[in-house]
């Protein structure tokens, strides 16, 4: 994998991550200040979370709807297709360092 080719995967695959955060608050661009996300490999098990900057309280996904006028289906349901969709999006990133690492190291 040539440079050029890892940094516009990256870039595809980070935006996709921030869409997917940015979609479970229905892209509240009047209260949702920023958005963080985390994302881990540990013992081959891939992790992904997000939080949310909301009217200048960080708060889990879990919590939006405790510091925002606005209201989101905040389900176990619709956390864990959340979830389920980063993992993958952060397990196809993970595969494209190692690919460039395996070019580059």
């Amino acid at each position: 994998m040539e440079l050029h080719e890892f940094d516009e995967k990256f870039r595809e695959l980070y935006t996709n991550m921030v869409e997917i955060a940015y979609e479970y608050v229905n892209g509240n661009k009047e209260e949702v200040d920023d958005i963080y996300i985390y994302g881990s490999i540990e013992a081959g098990d891939f992790y992904y979370k997000s939080f949310y900057k909301i009217n200048g309280q960080i708060v889990k996904m879990n919590n939006v709807n405790t510091v925002s006028t606005m209201q989101y289906d905040a389900s176990r349901d619709r956390m864990i297709a959340l979830m389920c969709q980063g993992i993958e999006s952060y397990y196809k990133f993970s595969k494209s360092c190692f690919i460039f690492s395996k070019t580059y190291g």
